[in-house]
């Protein structure tokens, strides 16, 4: 049982999640992943919450994280990407 509805942001963790990793202007990225990872973190927490077994989800989750604070940590080393006026990138 999912307590987000269509409407909430948990229950749209996912078109966040893709909508950061597919930006192509690194000056909204940083704002998108903060939606995204807050959109996972509520989500996890209906889940916590919600009977049953959730843990494909879960994992889900658990890499949509790790995917987030990988391009992060990208934009903090370089700076943004390639194509996309990206600092030092030729």
């Amino acid at each position: 049982m999912s307590r987000g509805t269509a409407a909430s942001p948990a229950a749209n963790w996912q078109k966040m999640y893709v909508a950061a990793l597919l930006e192509g202007d690194n000056a909204r990225i940083p704002s998108l992943i903060v939606r995204a990872e807050q959109a996972i973190v509520e989500r996890a927490r209906e889940l916590f919450k919600a009977e049953g077994d959730h843990i494909e989800e879960e994992q889900r989750l658990d890499e949509a994280l790790y995917a987030l604070h990988a391009l992060k940590n990208c934009l903090a080393v370089h700076g943004g990407f390639a194509g996309t006026g990206a600092v030092g990138v030729r």
